[in-house]
């Protein structure tokens, strides 16, 4: 809806019709997304919110460490 009144759906929905290839991205990324919501439910029902925080968190300073290797990044204090 905030889309529609923005002005921004019309072009989007172009976009995708032009590009034909971002519609199984999409797709893949929805998938991606809904897995993840429901793996962080089970661990919220199988060891509670407070250790489901933990895992995410652990998953959070775990990309970022490495795409620092990955894409070669000085580090800084200001990263610490």
């Amino acid at each position: 809806c905030a889309d529609l009144l923005a002005g921004e759906l019309i072009p989007a929905l172009q976009h995708s019709s032009d590009h034909l290839e971002t519609l199984p991205l999409i797709m893949c990324s929805a998938f991606a997304g809904y897995v993840a919501q429901s793996a962080v439910l089970v661990i919220i029902k199988h060891f509670g919110a407070t250790s489901a925080e933990i895992v995410k968190s652990c998953r959070k300073i775990t990309t970022i460490c490495i795409s620092f290797f990955i894409y070669q990044k000085p580090w800084t204090l200001f990263h610490v």
